[in-house]
Formats: structure tokens, sequence, C-alpha cells
């Protein structure tokens, strides 16, 4: 699988500095960032979140909830993720899903599998992080956020363009 042009721009223009709880900034075809240009969430007063922050709530609930729990708080066979995002950027979390880890706590080693030739994982990497941004921030209700807007037509593309790959 080839990675997305949108993806390796992203990966370079970001910078190294997290600021997990900060509101929207800018927006690019429907995909929100914070003023040091990390992806993140919006929702509008009603609660109704952007595209990404439900794609990715659907993604993690796919994929990732086995292990790290429902809602990135971890479990006996996964880490948490939700103190990680508080200082991770992007990048390091790209890196993480991408190529795998392997944590030693307690004694015990935690290996996180590579995810970066999972289509449904990496394809959605961009919205699982914004989603567990949002949960990290205690932003997101106890329901599931599944009323959102419509995906950008660029989002709709990449996304397409990628799992066909």
């Amino acid at each position: 699988m080839t990675v997305p042009s949108y993806l390796i721009a992203a990966m370079i223009a970001l910078g190294s500095v997290q600021s997990w709880a900060a509101s929207p900034s800018y927006e690019i075809d429907g995909k929100h960032f914070d003023a040091v240009n990390e992806p993140t969430y919006s929702i509008g007063p009603d609660g109704t979140v952007d595209w990404y922050t439900a794609e990715g709530y659907a993604a993690y609930h796919r994929s990732c909830q086995g292990c790290h729990g429902p809602r990135g708080e971890g479990s006996p066979l996964g880490a948490g993720l939700l103190d990680g995002l508080r200082t991770q950027t992007y990048l390091d979390f790209l890196d993480a899903v991408t190529n795998g880890r392997i944590a030693h706590r307690d004694g015990t080693a935690r290996i996180m599998p590579a995810f970066g030739t999972v289509p449904d994982v990496f394809c959605r990497i961009d919205a699982i992080f914004i989603y567990l941004r949002a949960e990290a921030a205690d932003a997101l209700p106890d329901t599931s956020p599944l009323a959102s807007a419509n995906a950008g037509t660029t989002a709709a593309e990449d996304l397409a363009t990628c799992l066909a790959e």
C-alpha cells in the first residue's frame, strides 16, 4: 500500500508541539486543526461532532477497543492511550500505530503490533487520532458521537482511494 500524498504532506507540515485540548483554529475541507497545526476535533453547540471524530469513533471501535478499551482508557491487553495523547504529537501517534511499539511496564512487555498495512486503520489514522484526542480532553458525551457533519470532498476521495489500494 502506498502512503497517500495528503498524509505525507501532513507529516512534513506538522510541528512537534501538542496542544491537546485546544479549540480548532482553522479548518480545511472538513478537517480541523489547532494553533500548532495538529489535527483536532470540532463539536458544535448542539453536540454534533465533525466527520473525522465520528469516523474515528467507528474505526477505533472496530479495530482498537479490543486491546485499548472502549474509550482508550486501557485494558489488561493494551495500554491506556488518553494520557499519552495529552503529550504526544500526531507524528508520535502515527509512528506508534504504523510501526508498533514495545513498552515495558512493571516487568511486563506490552507489544503494540504494527498497523501500517491494515487499511481500515491506516486509511483512517487521522480520524482515529482526532477521536482519541476528543476522548483525552473529555469532550465527548458518554454516548456514541454518531451525529456528524458530512465529510469534505477531499476526505471522502482520499479515504476511498486509500481503501481501494
